[in-house]
């Protein structure tokens, strides 16, 4: 006999009712409460079928332990490069041209290992036996009660619609759904001269390299260097002409690919997908890092698509957002929304796992932050001394990360946009963790010994973790209807409440939290982080 914990007891039913009722459920429910678990048991109660979407796929592995436990069928779908006997791991989806492929048939399966280890046997005999792992996976989905799949497959409509598994007959379950803010992420591209670069050595025909070159000379005069996105307009690098001689140029690569059995990321292909994006008015392009860049509000607006076509929607967090900020950021009406916090009922909740410490003689406040790094450093160097085990330094940008980590002399595991996050798990001596907020080492990482247990014992947020103002995030605020201010101090809280998760994995773990501004004295944020009455410090 299944037994619950105390908030999964009481709040099953309430959460079974409201689905019923049609209503979409928001439950927030700290790490390690059994919040996995619960979205299966409230979903057979009303469903054959659970369709959890996931942000990675390290994420998968929960939905597969807890099916098992339940005895249901299970099974996932990676992205083509994950699964493509002849794909590199960073090669795009759609330079994979499966039409041209001798190996496009699949073959029954069921899942009965994690599925990292599956995949990576279903590859090895797919091989072996001359089938394709992707469609594969992509055939089992229509026998699976539990299926596991990525935020695209849910959110970009043609991903949606490659997979044959009936929303309407499911409980659509929404994973760590404080991420769907980023669901604009999921269609963005990118122009850069290193793209252009790329695609200049890949094009074969002399008409292709003219386009190409002209691009790249038109590119130096619009992109911006620094980190803060400035939005471009009136950008047309190409006639619909010269974009058909790149597109043709593109399809005769990824044929090419194919047949050769050797795919790999296509440098034209990225060109050419932004080139088409300027063209259409969904799209907003800017200028940052030295890149153009082409955004998407459209992954949000298929929200209420999402809604209409489920049979019941669950998003699940342990720092779900206000429900007043998902309903404008999704675009849908929050009469038809019910929240539920298991905290209440959870025994030891998640604010009373750590002990906070607030720093009241520093700020990240832009124009002071060059003089407050050095400051910055010495703190960190007084946290990593006193720490029992790892610490989680959490910065709001690469640059000023860059900038205070420079002056340290101490065992460091530095953020890249490159950075193995597998690597971490080696990690022996103490270390400090330098993390980007809202990056992959906060949202993704789970750094724990063998019993589970937390290996982070200090999180120190340098700075209040606020998005840079600039055009994206006004078009961003504009569009949901949010003041710039409210939008701004609800990325940041969520921001520091995800550093505060990667350190309390379990009902056991206990962590310090270091405040590293004195704007964290407002009244708000301390209430909002549990941190009443925190200890002050000074250097």
């Amino acid at each position: 006999m299944l037994k619950l914990r105390d908030w999964q007891e009481k709040l099953k039913g309430k959460v079974v009712e409201a689905l019923r009722s049609k209503k979409v459920v928001l439950l927030n429910a700290p790490t390690g409460s059994g919040k996995t678990l619960f979205s299966l048991l409230v979903g057979f109660e009303l469903f054959d079928r659970v369709i959890a979407a996931v942000k990675t796929h390290n994420e998968f592995f929960p939905y597969y332990r807890e099916a098992k436990r339940l005895g249901r069928r299970f099974s996932f779908l990676v992205g083509k490069p994950n699964a493509c006997l002849f794909a590199s791991k960073d090669a795009d989806s759609e330079d994979i041209k499966c039409g041209f492929c001798p190996l496009r048939r699949s073959v029954e399966i069921e899942a009965q290992l994690p599925p990292a280890e599956f995949l990576s046997q279903l590859k090895e005999r797919g091989g072996n036996e001359g089938f394709c792992p992707y469609y594969t996976l992509q055939d089992s989905l229509s026998k699976a009660e539990v299926v596991a799949i990525t935020y695209p497959y849910l959110l970009v409509p043609w991903y949606r619609a490659s997979i044959d598994v009936p929303l309407e007959e499911s409980l659509v379950v929404i994973d760590e759904a404080h991420n769907l803010d980023r669901a604009a992420d999921l269609t963005e591209r990118v122009l850069s001269q290193r793209s252009l670069e790329g695609a200049l050595r890949e094009a074969s025909s002399q008409e292709a390299r003219s386009i190409l070159e002209s691009i790249r000379k038109s590119l130096q005069g619009l992109i911006n260097q620094g980190e803060k996105y400035v939005r471009v307009t009136n950008v047309s690098f190409v006639s619909q002409d010269e974009l058909q001689v790149l597109a043709d140029e593109l399809e005769d690569l990824r044929e090419k690919m194919i047949k050769e059995r050797r795919i790999r990321r296509l440098h034209l292909g990225s060109v050419v997908k932004f080139l088409v994006a300027t063209r259409s008015p969904d799209y907003v392009i800017y200028s940052a890092e030295g890149k153009l860049i082409a955004r998407s509000f459209a992954p949000l607006s298929e929200f209420k698509e999402i809604i209409e076509k489920s049979g019941g929607l669950l998003l699940m967090s342990g720092t779900l957002p206000p429900k007043n900020y998902l309903t404008k950021v999704l675009d849908f009406g929050g009469e038809d929304v019910v929240e539920f916090n298991a905290e209440k009922y959870v025994r030891l909740r998640s604010y009373e796992a750590f002990d906070c410490y607030l720093a009241i003689d520093v700020t990240s406040k832009y124009e002071l932050r060059e003089t407050m790094a050095s400051k910055y450093a010495s703190y960190l160097l007084k946290i990593y001394y006193s720490a029992k085990s790892h610490v989680l330094a959490v910065f709001p940008s690469y640059e000023y990360m860059s900038a205070i980590t420079s002056k340290l002399k101490i065992p460091t595991y530095v953020e890249s946009e490159e950075s193995p996050v597998e690597s971490l798990a080696k990690l022996n001596e103490r270390t400090l963790i330098c993390a980007v907020s809202r990056g992959k080492l906060t949202e993704g990482i789970e750094l724990v010994d063998e019993e589970g247990r937390s290996r982070i014992s200090d999180v120190a947020v340098v700075g209040i973790p606020y998005p840079p103002v600039d055009d994206l995030t006004e078009d961003f605020s504009n569009r949901a209807g949010i003041p710039l201010h409210d939008f701004l101090r609800t990325n940041a809280w969520i921001a520091v409440r995800q550093a505060v998760g990667r350190a309390i994995r379990g009902p056991d773990d206990r962590a310090n939290l270091w405040l590293l501004d004195r704007r964290f004295e407002e009244i708000w944020w301390r209430k909002s982080l549990n941190c009443l009455n925190p200890r002050r410090v000074r250097l």
